[in-house]
């Protein structure tokens, strides 16, 4: 199940991300590599707009812990 908010998109499996990474990723390096194509032939900038498609996507992780939450807050290596 796909949740669309504004911000971001909620997938339910770790395969569901990574195609949504690989789908983001693919989208933000074209429209660099068409941004710098014109840039280097022509001489023309990115407008702000051209230039929020270069961004990395973020991804955030949520942990739903089964069964009690450990009560130690350290973190072994």
């Amino acid at each position: 199940m796909r949740i669309v908010t504004e911000a971001f998109i909620v997938v339910e499996t770790a395969e569901q991300a990574v195609d949504r990474l690989a789908e983001l990723h693919g989208r933000a390096t074209t429209a660099l590599s068409q941004a710098l194509k014109r840039y280097l032939k022509d001489r023309v900038e990115p407008d702000a707009a051209e230039r929020k498609l270069f961004r990395y996507p973020e991804l955030r992780l949520t942990y739903h812990c089964q069964g009690e939450v450990p009560l130690t807050t350290r973190a072994y290596a």
